[in-house]
Order: C-alpha cells, then structure tokens, then sequence
C-alpha cells in the first residue's frame, strides 16, 4: 500500500503541470555589527596655475583627497540663425509688487514670450506672439493687444504700446 501511496503521489506531482513550490521562512537572524562612522568632506576651489591650468577643485575626505580639474573653455556659442534679441517690451509699465512678465523683441521682428496656463506657472513654455488680444499671467491681469497692420507689428495696452518694423 505504500508503494501505491509513493507511486500516486509521484505521479501527481509530474503529471499536472507546474508544481507548486513551498516555502517556509526560517528563523529571524541576528542583528549585525554596526558600520564604522562615516567622514566628512571638504571641497576648495582651486584658481588656476601650473598644477591646474583652467582652475579646479580639491575634494578632501579624511586623509583622503582628489584634485579635480576644470576642462577647457569651449568656443562661445553662436546665436541661432544670427537671433539677438533687440528689446525688453514690459506691456503696462514696471510692477514692483510683482515678477512682472516682459516680451522680448527679436532681431528678425518676432516676438516672443514665456507662456503660463496660470499665474502658478502651470504649463510654462515659450510662445511666439501672434496677433490678438492677451492677459499677462504674472498677477497683474494687464491686457493687451498685438496687431499687425503692412509692415509695422504694434503692442497696444490701457495707456501705452510699442511698435516696430518687421
């Protein structure tokens, strides 16, 4: 009967597909040994010479220190496609009170400005601005107008505006 027991019992574990494996966890183990102190650091600028000829930066831990160098000043960027930009535009004047939000003038006459769904700064990004009526989002509700009129582009708000050649 028991040869019958083991045989069934072997049978059914290969015979039904994945077995299903046990654990059981074991006994909890022992705290360990608590680590050594960690060290502080230090780092210092190094100003440049024979050493570190762009300058650099000395990380001291403990005992222990590395000299970090500064690489090679790259060229200067260029400006895409020649862009500068030409003029500040701050539509309804200064508000001190407030971050007041500025236009900047481009020097191929487009416009452009930081774009906010609220004045929380939700979903910034920048934004060319096209012609319409607008309201800044920076606290201050200023309302105002760009209009394009020939070649002549024109900001216009309650007791001011600014124009310019395209």
């Amino acid at each position: 009967m028991r040869r019958l027991t083991l045989l069934v019992l072997i049978i059914s574990l290969f015979s039904c597909g994945e077995p299903t494996i046990y654990t059981v966890p074991g006994p909890k183990g022992d705290k360990g040994d608590t680590g050594p102190s960690g060290q502080s650091c230090s780092i210092t600028p190094v100003t440049a010479g024979a050493i570190a000829p762009n300058g650099g930066a000395l990380v001291t831990c403990g005992d222990d220190s590395v000299l970090l160098l500064n690489g090679e000043p790259g060229q200067d960027g260029q400006s895409p496609a020649g862009l500068t930009i030409t003029t500040k535009i701050d539509p309804c004047g200064n508000t001190p009170s407030i971050d007041d939000e500025v236009f900047l003038l481009l020097s191929d006459g487009s416009l452009i400005w930081l774009q906010v769904d609220n004045s929380s700064g939700k979903n910034a990004r920048l934004a060319e601005g096209t012609d319409g009526s607008w309201v800044t989002t920076d606290g201050s509700a200023c309302h105002f107008t760009i209009s394009t009129t020939g070649n002549t582009r024109t900001i216009t708000w309650t007791g001011g505006s600014y124009s310019w050649t395209l």
